[in-house]
């Protein structure tokens, strides 16, 4: 009447949860919403400069190139979010989280699941307005470790979160 040791517990795969196992991009107008606080922050520089600068520029006649810069720093920022969505993936592998992202220096962050404190969702103003929200999955010690995920859908960003606690809790 030997007892036999209890079977090893098996890990808990993503793929229970429906989180993704391989490489995948954020949603599609992710760009326009860091495009969106691009230009935000651009309005009041540019805003400020105008205002200061409006009598010089009209008895000098350079406005036009004023604006043609202000257009050219806009379209620059336009084309950094778009990079930098297109060169943006998430997935879950194994036992953690990661997010890779970096068009010249790539930069992956791994979250180890076990070190899991809190998964939250954020909704800023931008990203409420186009229906999409902020996964921000938090560690115990230094937030080098944090991950975001910028921006998913509402309804799959709270699905996101509720897999990623269960998996983390081993519901």
């Amino acid at each position: 009447s030997h007892a036999f040791p209890p079977p090893p517990p098996v890990p808990f795969s993503p793929t229970q949860f429906g989180l993704p196992q391989v490489p995948r991009r954020m949603h599609p107008l992710s760009p326009l919403v860091r495009f969106g606080r691009s230009i935000v922050g651009l309005a009041v520089i540019i805003g400020a400069s105008t205002a200061s600068s409006s009598a010089a520029s009209l008895s000098s006649g350079s406005g036009g190139l004023n604006y043609g810069i202000d257009l050219l720093i806009l379209a620059f920022a336009a084309l950094m979010a778009v990079i930098s969505w297109f060169v943006t993936s998430w997935h879950v592998e194994g036992d953690a989280l990661q997010v890779q992202t970096g068009l010249i220096r790539r930069k992956v962050i791994r979250v180890p699941l076990s070190r899991v404190q809190a998964v939250d969702v954020v909704e800023p103003l931008v990203a409420r307005i186009l229906g999409l929200a902020e996964v921000r999955v938090r560690t115990g010690g230094g937030s080098d470790a944090d991950a975001r995920l910028m921006y998913l859908r509402e309804d799959e960003a709270a699905e996101v979160r509720g897999r990623l606690l269960a998996l983390v809790h081993g519901l």
